[in-house]
């Protein structure tokens, strides 16, 4: 389960927009039609849209192996955090629990949401509204970037 301050999210499209390839999260318990639009490059499209149609690839992707480092090491990942926007840059933790206790590390969004297929994504409540304030200003440079 989520902690209570973050929003479950899903990607709702990964898509080719006019900057480049992009995925699109939305809370899951909201009917909004309000998405965060997070711009990525076409290695990790490839790797999310190959993880959202089940597709295995014949060697192991970056996420693909640490998941599988996480298992030899008998840890496992308990969610992905999206925790905040600096300027347009989005910030993530991934959260670890361990043998030893809980580990927080800090990632780039783009890199874990290949991730997503097989764990929980939490949203800071609050950054859909930043994102989309974002969005709305895209013309003058503010393009949310992971």
């Amino acid at each position: 389960m989520l902690p209570e301050n973050l929003l479950e999210v899903t990607i709702s499209d990964v898509s080719i927009t006019n900057v480049g390839f992009a995925i699109f999260l939305k809370p899951q318990e909201s009917s909004s039609t309000k998405v965060v639009p997070i711009f990525i490059g076409p290695l990790e499209t490839y790797s999310i849209s190959s993880a959202l149609d089940g597709v295995t690839p014949p060697r192991p992707n970056t996420h693909d192996l640490i998941v599988n480092m996480l298992q030899e090491m008998e840890a496992r990942i308990l969610h992905i955090i999206i925790n905040d926007i600096i300027g347009s840059i989005f910030y993530a933790r991934i959260v670890i629990q361990t043998n030893e206790g809980v580990v927080e590390l800090d990632a780039r969004p783009r890199r874990v949401r290949a991730l997503h297929q097989r764990h929980r994504v939490g949203l800071r409540r609050g950054l859909v509204q930043q994102a989309h304030r974002l969005r709305v200003r895209a013309g003058q440079g503010g393009v949310p970037r992971a």
